[in-house]
């Protein structure tokens, strides 16, 4: 079973980085590996839509114009992040995109 996701964050460069319960990080840029579809085009082409990411309930990362992403395809497919500097980055973007001190 996939640990629940815990935050995430939707970077300029449409990077969408996903910490999850067990500790592990995992990042995939969103242009590159979602397919094509009306509404993953609409968050693919759109830095804006793309910023609206949301982990709702554990269970899926969704966006604001309805498309969903199921964490477990990040967890299972994406890129580890595993340097310290990586994830110190991260832990600064969340910090700072939802003021935790």
């Amino acid at each position: 079973m996939i640990p629940e996701p815990i935050k995430i964050v939707a970077e300029d460069n449409f990077d969408l980085v996903v910490h999850f319960a067990d500790g592990k990080i995992f990042k995939v840029n969103f242009k590159e590996f979602i397919g094509d579809s009306v509404k993953s085009n609409a968050v693919k082409n759109s830095l804006a839509v793309f910023k609206t990411a949301e982990i709702e309930d554990g269970l899926s990362i969704n966006w604001s114009n309805g498309f969903s992403l199921d964490p477990d395809v990040v967890y299972t497919e994406g890129e580890a992040v595993s340097n310290l500097k990586a994830t110190a980055s991260f832990i600064s973007i969340v910090k700072d995109k939802y003021s935790v001190r």
